[in-house]
């Protein structure tokens, strides 16, 4: 419910119209379950001027009677208490007009914006063959009346909300709540209560905006309410900057709400304007609509048909500078890439470097750490090689180096790691590998490298290794990458000081190294 403050600000104010008296009189009786037709019609015969125009409507070809109805009397026996009780109220409130309100408020459009809400209502009701079409009429025509009640009473700051454009209902209502904490649905259906309008066209006035909220088990106030919400909706084709969008959330919303689909919608679309011209007349609105909703949807969709040429050749020159850009990307990647390797990698051997082993190792460590695994480094160095390039010259001494490399490579995991750590000395990183599983590799390696014939120019050359073995589980050693390393070395060193071409496995000076088992192939 909204403020009450701001309620009562809007019945205090003198610009906030008044029921007419007859129409008064006849919302009390209507409501009495006493009342008979005799009554109804001797209360709106009172008004000559007013019995006269509900007359002229009744027989117009908006109803399309067969036969020509002459009195008051005969109307309310003819169509009804209710059609005839809604004629009162629309002509009633059909006269205000020509007031101040707000800036950007027009009379003239309200009513033609109201008129046609009215008769998509009366449509919609006539599609689902309800008996009983007029009281969709009346719930279209008055469920914005709290747009012009607020307008009337808070011009300035109604003149605020309306400031912007808007293409829906709904939108208008959002920026109401937002900037006064209630909507015209709200503030019209607390108009119209006080008026003593029946709930069934006050709770669809309330509720026209949002119909699921309804929370009442009374079906034909749901059904009205959902009606008045879709009429809202079709009327809004008429006047929307975007028609095509108002018609998608109009289908949406009646499949939605009242099962109703785009064949119902082929049926309305052609004849909507005509029957809004004709109700027109009969109230003397001044409404001219020149075009059916099919006819602006079509103009429309040609419209966003030429939008969408230009928009497709943008695109389609969007596309193309977007493929180039993207390969000029790709191929810069790739450089990059081919450059950030050529930095990871020794020159002459083709394994890794140095900086990127240390990097590496650093990394792998913290993996260990955090997976609680060990980790082991072998580093090796070629045994005498100083005489291999004094005496075969260091061209030779290259091509070994080279092909002890691939050779390498063969012999370990694609994950492990083998990089030249200096001169003729390599290292070999192997993740979540044991001690015993790393002297066993160190072990093949040593063998096959002492097997293999290394050929240059046509000179055969054979080399030895000696080679160190470390090992850590990082989560309990509490050893880091320099640590490995010189483990590694001061089990290389041991190995070169006594024999060479031979593995050993560093320990800590109180222990007893392992030693590795000849790898008898």
């Amino acid at each position: 419910m909204p403020h009450d403050s701001l309620i009562d600000q809007i019945l205090k104010s003198d610009t906030l119209p008044t029921l007419p008296v007859v129409a008064s009189k006849l919302l009390a009786l209507s409501a009495e379950e006493e009342a008979d037709l005799q009554q109804i019609a001797a209360v709106v015969a009172q008004d000559v001027s007013l019995s006269s125009k509900i007359l002229r409507v009744v027989n117009s070809p908006f109803y399309g009677f067969a036969s020509s109805i002459g009195t008051i009397s005969k109307a309310v026996s003819v169509m009804g208490i209710n059609p005839v009780r809604s004629l009162v109220l629309s002509f009633s409130l059909l006269e205000v007009k020509n007031r101040a309100a707000a800036p950007g408020f027009s009379f003239e459009k309200f009513w033609e914006c109201s008129l046609a809400t009215a008769v998509s209502a009366r449509m919609l009701m006539v599609e689902l063959e309800d008996p009983a079409p007029e009281e969709g009429f009346i719930a279209g025509l008055l469920e914005n009346v709290g747009e012009m009640l607020l307008a009337l009473a808070l011009p300035e700051r109604y003149g605020e909300v309306r400031r912007q454009p808007f293409d829906h209902g709904n939108e208008l209502a959002a920026r109401e709540q937002s900037l006064l904490g209630a909507d015209h649905a709200e503030i019209g259906a607390e108009i119209a209560q006080r008026w003593r309008l029946p709930a069934e066209i006050v709770l669809p006035l309330r509720y026209h905006h949002a119909p699921e909220r309804y929370a009442g088990d009374n079906p034909r106030i749901a059904r009205l309410a959902a009606v008045a919400h879709l009429a809202g909706l079709l009327a809004d084709i008429f006047y929307a900057a975007h028609p095509e969008k108002a018609q998608a959330l109009f289908l949406e919303r009646a499949r939605h709400l009242l099962a109703l689909g785009e064949r119902a919608f082929s049926h309305l679309a052609p004849r909507v304007h005509e029957e809004v011209n004709q109700a027109a007349a009969c109230f003397g609105v001044q409404v001219r609509l020149q075009q059916s909703i099919e006819e602006i949807l079509q103009e429309a969709n040609l419209r966003l048909g030429q939008i969408n040429l230009t928009y497709e050749q943008t695109n389609r020159d969007l596309e193309k500078a977007r493929a180039e850009l993207l390969r000029l990307n790709q191929e810069l990647q790739a450089k990059s890439q081919t450059l950030e390797r050529l930095a990871q990698l020794d020159g002459l051997t083709g394994a890794y470097n140095r900086r990127f082993f240390q990097s590496f190792l650093h990394g792998e460590i913290s993996r260990a750490a955090r997976g609680g695994h060990g980790l082991s480094l072998i580093l090796a160095d070629i045994d005498d090689f100083k005489a291999l390039n004094d005496s075969a010259g260091h061209q030779a001494g290259d091509a070994v180096l080279r092909a002890l490399c691939t050779l390498v490579r063969e012999l370990i995991r694609e994950y492990d790691m083998l990089a030249r750590y200096g001169g003729e000395e390599f290292v070999v990183v192997l993740p979540e590998t044991e001690a015993a599983i790393a002297l066993e590799v160190a072990e093949r390696i040593r063998r096959k490298v002492a097997e293999h014939d290394f050929v240059h120019a046509g000179q055969t050359h054979r080399i030895t290794l000696s080679l160190g073995v470390a090992f850590c589980r990082p989560a309990m050693d509490s050893c880091g990458s320099d640590d490995l390393v010189r483990h590694a070395d001061l089990a290389l060193l041991e190995v070169k000081k006594h024999s060479k071409n031979q593995v050993k496995l560093f320990a800590p000076p109180s222990g007893e190294p392992p030693t590795p088992k000849p790898d008898k192939g």
